[in-house]
């Protein structure tokens, strides 16, 4: 079966006021859903084989393979982790703007080295934030005494 065709859009979002980039991608043939493309574009973005995300997930290659090809979609139950891995949220999946966030590229840099890091890591950086917020709530109660 030949392969499909994306057209690849990439467009700035002005309106959140920072310089992130919103990739929208689009198949050229309507035969397969957007999540299909989806996976395959941040899939492939990360340098994964379809058998690394499959075993990544405890799932057979083919299943991957399908779901790229449109013959079939991935278990609901499975999007969770399909995003862990692929270092993407459901947002970015279903294409779409999650309202509440909207991070400068200085955060959201901070935010991939941070998930980056490993699980121990990861907890040492939440109790110096902890430890840093508390600095700051006796800074206030000081200066309103």
């Amino acid at each position: 079966m030949p392969r499909k065709k994306m057209e690849l859009n990439v467009t700035r979002n002005e309106t959140a006021g920072t310089d992130r980039e919103l990739m929208e991608v689009t198949c050229i043939s309507k035969d397969i859903p957007l999540i299909c493309d989806r996976i395959r574009y941040y899939r492939q973005k990360k340098e994964l084989e379809q058998k690394q995300l499959a075993d990544s997930l405890g799932i057979k290659a083919s299943a991957v393979s399908n779901w790229e090809t449109g013959r079939s979609r991935p278990d609901v139950n499975l999007l969770p982790e399909i995003c862990r891995i692929l270092e993407i949220s459901l947002y970015q999946l279903f294409l779409m703007e999650d309202t509440c966030r909207h991070y400068t590229a200085e955060e959201q840099a901070l935010m991939q080295q941070y998930r980056g890091l490993s699980v121990h890591d990861q907890n040492v950086v939440k109790k110096l934030v902890c430890y840093l917020r508390e600095d700051d709530a006796d800074a206030d109660v000081t200066h309103n005494e």
